[in-house]
């Protein structure tokens, strides 16, 4: 087996006995979904099976909005960053590759990570296979379009 087979199917050895690890040692995995699925709890029960953060590029980037100049953040990057933020540029946003250069420096992101909302774009898609190898999995939910249709006419429901 080569590539990600390979790392998908290793050999785990325990007081237990052996069993196929069916994850690489650092998971990196993107759930997306039309609205009104329930992507997030699909992500705390994967960032709890594998014990990776769940990482919010918007929550990213409203921090890095928030912290720039600040001591942990006190660097020109952060400041560039936070100029681009401010302008709500996106294509500078996506041709800076912002969001990737912040998930390579997060300390919290080295050993894998759950990922949602993000990628904006197919540019921003394509800047996530530069990613140390890139993701190790994609997770598309969907539902039928009647239940999700239900699901958004309920939030406009009266309840008088």
């Amino acid at each position: 087996m080569y590539g990600l087979g390979r790392l998908l199917h290793k050999r785990v050895t325990t007081a237990g006995g052996n069993y196929l690890r069916r994850w690489p040692d650092t998971p990196r995995i993107l759930v997306f979904g039309p609205p009104n699925v329930p992507t997030e709890k699909l992500s705390q029960r994967l960032a709890i099976d594998l014990g990776v953060p769940i990482i919010s590029m918007e929550k990213e980037f409203e921090r890095v909005q928030k912290m720039a100049g600040r001591k942990e953040y006190d660097h020109p990057f952060y400041t560039k960053v936070k100029e681009i933020l401010d302008e709500g540029d996106q294509d500078t946003i996506t041709k800076e590759k912002i969001g990737l250069k912040l998930l390579r420096i997060a300390e919290y992101a080295q050993e894998g990570f759950i990922l949602n909302d993000f990628p904006h774009s197919v540019a921003d898609a394509e800047s996530l296979e530069e990613l140390g190898g890139g993701m190790n999995a994609f997770v598309h939910l969907n539902m039928p379009e009647l239940f999700l249709a239900q699901i958004e006419s309920a939030k406009y429901e009266c309840g008088d």
